[in-house]
């Protein structure tokens, strides 16, 4: 009887400890990231250990061998990893459970604007791609792309940057995510128009950055502005749009700390260790189960603010834009919501009609674009996507004489 209760006890605590190293990796995070790339590392022990302590203690009160328990986890792991590699790869968008399997593989993407290795901390903006400078970023749906900045800190070439035609400014879908350089929309529009275009996309900017960013630009020889609007660019424009008009300077809702911080989670999020898909499969379950589908689900198609709310702060950050640049616009939207961008564009044409902003245009990309245009679990556009773009704005700009 002593000697089952040993066991049994030892059992449980092996458990107990298991539960209390995945709790840490799950709920105190930032624990980790504070510790920067020791963090990191710790952050993957702690997962294979606590999942191995787990797996064991229930392996052996069920009576089962470790190495079959050990051998099923492992098993699992590949399975997982096998099922995202494969609809990655292959783009199935028929695939059993689509939905759920694309949340599982989101959790393990990294962020381009926040890899170390390309962007730094900027305290006006909160962070630049840095200048000068030639690397790489990948995700399971596309293979490394060549990231070349110039001495702006954009990801354009050199001779762009110098008395550009055409600015393009916009987040990740203008900056290219996950398409090569030559790739890209606004160096694409660059070889139709046969114009200097300046590609000024940075990944997550909203329109206020953008328009900050705009007054470090060269604008002497500027004959045409680009906007790429994003869905989720109101959160930005909504904080900072009306004290920008009050005269007040954008300041980075974070510090220079915390993007370290962010950097490092970052990392943890793009690096593999351990039963990692083990672990994201099983949150993400728990999630499905027992939290509502918005506070979960980067693919619901939620948003918190109506559309005329993103309307609203486009024309107050536009207003602020103007004071710096008084030529053509031209405003496009792109997100993973093709519906929200189709209605945004058509209504905020509309509403341009009541408040007499002069030479703005507005072009509804999404009409050419598919389903096949965009990556599935990524969301970006692909490179077909982006020749589909670049086309309809260089035939919109010809049509219109910009």
């Amino acid at each position: 009887m002593t000697n089952k209760f040993r066991i049994t006890s030892t059992l449980l605590i092996s458990f107990l400890l298991g539960v209390l190293l995945l709790s840490i990796v799950l709920f105190k995070s930032e624990w980790l990231w504070a510790l920067g790339s020791v963090g990191v590392w710790l952050n993957a022990l702690l997962t294979g250990t606590g999942i191995i302590l787990m797996a064991l203690a229930v392996g052996k009160m069920a009576s089962i061998p470790p190495k079959y328990t050990l051998g099923g986890l492992f098993l699992a792991e590949i399975t997982l990893i096998t099922i995202g590699f494969v609809i990655a790869k292959n783009q199935l968008s028929e695939a059993p459970a689509l939905n759920f399997i694309k949340n599982v593989y989101s959790m393990s993407l990294s962020s381009l604007q926040y890899n170390d290795a390309l962007n730094q901390y900027d305290p006006k903006l909160g962070y630049l791609y840095k200048k000068n400078i030639v690397g790489s970023f990948s995700q399971w749906e596309f293979s490394p792309q060549t990231i070349k900045t110039n001495v702006l800190g954009l990801r354009d070439d050199s001779l762009s940057g110098t008395h550009p035609e055409i600015i393009a400014l916009g987040d990740s879908y203008t900056t290219g995510w996950g398409v090569n350089q030559k790739e890209s929309f606004p160096e694409l529009l660059e070889k139709h128009l046969h114009r200097k275009v300046l590609n000024a996309g940075i990944a997550s900017f909203g329109t206020v950055r953008e328009s900050v960013l705009l007054q470090q630009l060269p604008l002497d020889s500027c004959k045409l502005l680009i906007i790429q609007y994003c869905i989720n660019d109101i959160t930005e424009n909504k904080t900072w749009a009306d004290s920008l008009l009050k005269g007040h300077t954008y300041a980075p809702s974070f510090d220079q700390h915390e993007y370290i911080l962010r950097q490092t989670y970052n990392t943890m999020s793009g690096m593999y260790f351990p039963f990692k898909y083990v672990l994201n499969t099983t949150k993400k379950a728990l999630q499905f189960l027992f939290l509502p589908r918005p506070k979960h689900d980067p693919f619901f198609k939620y948003t918190a603010q109506p559309i005329d709310e993103h309307i609203i702060y486009f024309y107050k950050t536009l207003e602020y834009l103007q004071q710096h640049y008084k030529g053509p616009i031209v405003v496009i939207s792109l997100s993973d919501s093709p519906s929200f961008d189709k209605d945004f564009i058509q209504k905020v044409e509309q509403k341009r009609a009541t408040l007499h902003y002069p030479a703005i245009y507005f072009l509804n990309v999404t009409n050419t674009l598919t389903q096949e245009d965009f990556y599935l679990i990524d969301g970006h556009a692909t490179a077909k996507g982006h020749a589909k773009i670049a086309q309809s704005l260089a035939q919109f700009i010809q049509n219109k004489h910009l």
